[in-house]
């Protein structure tokens, strides 16, 4: 569908922009990267929407210095800490624009980039467009460059496939921020809200759902670590790495094999190993049909035949996987009558007695990150912070090497 068919629902059907920044705890990194966004010769109509997710620094004073001394800014603010899934869908709820892209608030966009990007998803007229390099760089100096990734699928279409991408393989560009359309968002849903990857599991919804999108050349996304923690170190350091993982796979799991389906829901979340690296190595483990379940409009009605089927003959893993479906949309009462119904045909996974755990949590009226609060405490993940622990990781991954050479 040609994009200005796709955004009729702003003014004048012309395209507009919404450039998004997520702010906690941002007051020495934010600045940088709002003067960032007014180096990108956009040609179209924009704004840029600040969004504090409750800071307990200066944040909120900054933001509104920041919209005095700028164009285009607009605040908003929540009373509690929701994590940074709500915090952008909250941004693209209060926009009126039709693109959206979402700029950390540590980190600076390349002059020219956004520029670039929105050209392409005009004249491409398509979902979504990512980016093709990313520069990551320490502390406060742009040219203390730790590693540039090169991304794949320069001037082509991103692939499915490209979000299992294996050692060696240019990774998918969609794992890192990208452009989107409103409507693309409408149609995943938005950003996850029930775990801490919520950009790969917005990558996952989007690519699923048969929307295009493809990687705009001369687009360089500048990513800062060690300035403060970044998010994706702080879910690490906490032992949610593979946690946040299975979600996202879960979501997803009528797309993998039987095998990897069993794979998935008895995998070891404290485990040293990847859970994505585990399966992806994993003999055939996506379903023979994947093709024709990422078609559009096929996961609404896998959803829809389900519900109308017979509960007493309905396959296991299908009605996990609608349980947790209907968990992330906080229907908790029909998430667990599903969930139910899994643990009821034996399927014997911690992920089956966690999830009925957390739809009661949610009957119970705990908020969204009550029930994550509590959800952590019961399964105690290991820590992953130390030293030690990265070279007994290393230690145990060469020895599996030297094994395999010798036996």
């Amino acid at each position: 569908m040609p994009l200005q068919s796709k955004l009729n629902n702003s003014p004048a059907n012309e395209p507009r922009l919404s450039i998004i920044i997520a702010c906690y705890n941002c007051e020495k990194t934010l600045e940088e990267a709002v003067a960032s966004v007014y180096k990108q010769n956009i040609n179209i109509d924009y704004d840029v929407i600040l969004v504090d997710d409750a800071s307990t620094d200066s944040t909120r004073t900054l933001m509104d210095k920041l919209a005095i001394q700028y164009p285009h800014i607009k605040c908003f603010s929540h009373e509690v800490n929701l994590g940074g899934g709500a915090t952008r869908n909250t941004a693209v709820e209060s926009s009126a624009s039709n693109i959206f892209f979402c700029l950390d608030s540590d980190d600076i966009l390349y002059p020219g980039t956004l520029g670039n990007m929105v050209e392409m998803i005009i004249k491409k007229k398509c979902d979504g467009i990512g980016i093709s390099t990313s520069i990551t760089f320490q502390g406060k100096s742009q040219n203390n460059v730790i590693e540039t990734t090169n991304f794949g699928s320069i001037n082509n279409i991103v692939p499915f496939e490209s979000l299992f991408q294996k050692r060696g393989q240019s990774l998918c560009s969609l794992y890192s921020t990208f452009m989107f359309t409103k409507v693309a968002f409408v149609m995943t849903g938005g950003y996850p809200t029930h775990h801490g990857f919520d950009t790969q599991g917005f990558a996952y919804r989007f690519l699923s759902n048969d929307l295009t999108a493809y990687v705009c050349p001369n687009s360089v996304y500048l990513h800062r670590i060690n300035y403060n923690k970044s998010y994706y170190m702080r879910e690490y350091e906490s032992g949610k790495l593979n946690l946040n993982w299975l979600f996202i796979l879960v979501e997803h799991l009528y797309l993998f094999s039987d095998d990897v389906k069993k794979l998935i829901l008895k995998f070891d979340i404290n485990s040293d190993d990847n859970i994505i690296e585990t399966l992806i190595y994993h003999r055939n483990f996506l379903a023979d049909n994947y093709r024709t379940l990422i078609q559009r409009n096929v996961k609404q009605n896998q959803i829809n035949v389900i519900k109308s089927s017979d509960t007493n003959n309905l396959n296991p893993y299908d009605a996990l996987w609608l349980a947790y479906i209907l968990l992330c949309q906080n229907e908790y009462n029909e998430a667990k009558k599903y969930f139910g119904i899994s643990e009821n045909q034996n399927i014997d996974s911690w992920f089956v007695k966690e999830g009925l755990l957390r739809c009661q949590d949610g009957i119970d009226g705990l908020t969204i990150k009550e029930i994550e609060a509590r959800s952590l405490q019961r399964l105690s993940l290991t820590k992953r912070g130390s030293k030690m622990f990265i070279l007994k990781r290393i230690y145990k991954k060469l020895n599996r090497i030297i094994n395999k050479v010798f036996r």
